[in-house]
């Protein structure tokens, strides 16, 4: 006779649940199928409710002015178990302003923010997704991250204050998606960021990206994951910035290249600094690519190790030409369960990649 509910273990209706619902997940879609999911099992039995319920409570997504002001006043006990905010500011929901309760403008908005992550003192993890209007990331004493441990901002300014002094970060995963910064900021450093280990950036402008990096930032990533939407035409010694000459011995750097995974591009074809590329990502294989054979793999990137590609492409028309090519300068093609834009940082395969290669040197 089959057991009840109630004689198991509670590990293994745990184990039960998670299994049962999505991962968790700062993107804000898979975080909301989850909760979705495990609302579904309150319902089921008091059993599944109890054990479900604090999974719920740990969680908190806004994405409207009434899930705002329900959280803003909601008791301290409830506050003070949530771990992670997501946040999906968008106007046709409401003003973003008055959805984080600090009225209007980017200031406001940014100081709305730091209102809600003060009534939340055990968040570790947040996740804004801004679907309208770029918003604005100001780095300086008033960076309502500074407690955070993970990150991940879509569409977004990065601003630096240098009057005010600056608040080391304690962020060790952040994901920067269409990120857009002003030339000349040098923003990862590891006096800003000394506690980063996983970066993954979408950027509008690959060069002024490059240009906020330094070497010594560098050293200190795991993994790093750039995905490039545009290069500046500027010819070297344009202004101040002699953007090819300072990107180009950035990115020729060994040690970058070695934990950096890049997806594919045409801005890789164009522009020479990136021939030391080992490691590429192409979530859609597109005819330009298989077309490629091996001797014009060589000359793009003589240094590819590896090539990331989605499972589902194996048996697309032109992926039997494009491994052949890949094999022929001993390139290793690493298929991709993940779907794209489903994970929070750095890509899980590639992550595990790096793992494994480390634990077997």
């Amino acid at each position: 006779m089959p057991a009840s509910l109630e004689t198991l273990p509670t590990e293994l209706l745990r184990l039960i649940i998670e299994l049962a619902v999505p991962p968790e997940s700062l993107v804000f879609t898979a975080a909301k199928r989850r909760r979705e999911a495990l609302l579904a099992l309150t319902r089921v039995d008091k059993c599944l409710h109890e054990l479900a319920q604090p999974l719920l409570r740990k969680v908190v997504l806004v994405e409207s002015v009434k899930q705002g002001e329900r959280l803003r006043a909601a008791s301290r006990n409830r506050r003070e178990v949530v771990d992670t905010l997501l946040l999906s500011l968008n106007a046709e929901n409401g003003n973003i302003g008055e959805i984080l309760g600090g009225g209007g403008g980017h200031r406001r908005e940014w100081a709305g923010i730091g209102q809600l992550l003060e009534a939340l003192p055990l968040v570790k993890a947040v996740s804004i997704s801004r679907l309208d209007t770029a918003g604005y990331i100001y780095v300086h004493s008033t960076n309502p991250f500074c407690g955070i441990e993970r990150l991940a901002f879509s569409y977004c300014h990065i601003l630096r204050h240098t009057p005010s002094p600056l608040v080391p970060s304690t962020i060790v995963y952040l994901a920067l998606d269409r990120v857009i910064m002003l030339p000349g900021e040098h923003l990862f450093t590891p006096q800003i960021f000394p506690a980063l280990r996983f970066l993954r950036v979408s950027v509008e402008d690959a060069g002024c990206f490059a240009f906020g990096l330094g070497i010594d930032f560098c050293h200190q990533l795991d993994a790093h994951q750039l995905q490039l939407n545009d290069w500046p035409p500027w010819p070297p010694g344009h202004g101040q910035l002699d953007l090819y000459t300072d990107v180009g011995a950035l990115y020729r750097s060994n040690f970058l290249y070695d934990r950096m995974l890049v997806h594919w591009s045409d801005v890789l074809k164009r522009h020479a600094v990136w021939n030391g590329l080992r490691h590429l990502y192409c979530h859609n294989v597109v005819t330009g690519l298989s077309d490629l054979d091996g001797q014009k793999w060589n000359q793009l990137f003589p240094t590819l190790e590896t090539f990331f590609v989605p499972r589902k492409s194996a048996g697309r028309l032109g992926m039997a030409n494009l491994s052949c090519a890949l094999a022929e300068v001993g390139a290793e093609v690493v298929w991709v369960d993940t779907e794209e834009g489903e994970y929070d940082f750095v890509l899980p395969e590639f992550e595990r990649y790096l793992k494994a290669k480390q634990q077997g040197a």
